[in-house]
């Protein structure tokens, strides 16, 4: 068993040997990069908007679409404990649809 594991270590060695041996060797492309980089944007101070609501940012789009699809996602939004009932019912289905594939034993006694 042992002389059979330690020559497939050494034909899986001599195989990746081979496999990563042959092939093309790299060649560096010759691309011609400037020392300095500039945009062609002028580069500005940035200006946060602090005062623009954190809360309803999507407010300042001014898009009724975009407020109902936010109130509807917060409407069907589910706390942390009621996530958890609806895992603990769907593995109580689960169990419930996948009983018949389960061993069941019934014992009767007799006098």
């Amino acid at each position: 068993m042992k002389s059979h594991l330690l020559l497939i270590l050494i034909a899986e060695g001599l195989w990746s040997a081979v496999a990563f041996a042959g092939g093309p060797k790299y060649t560096k492309p010759d691309v011609t990069v400037p020392q300095n980089w500039q945009s062609s944007i002028p580069w500005k101070q940035a200006s946060p908007s602090d005062a623009l609501p954190k809360n309803s940012w999507w407010t300042v789009f001014n898009d009724p679409v975009l407020d109902d699809l936010i109130c509807y996602a917060y409407k069907q939004n589910l706390t942390l404990r009621q996530a958890g009932f609806r895992v603990m019912a769907a593995r109580a289905r689960s169990l419930r649809r996948n009983a018949a594939w389960r061993v069941s034993t019934t014992f009767t006694s007799s006098t």
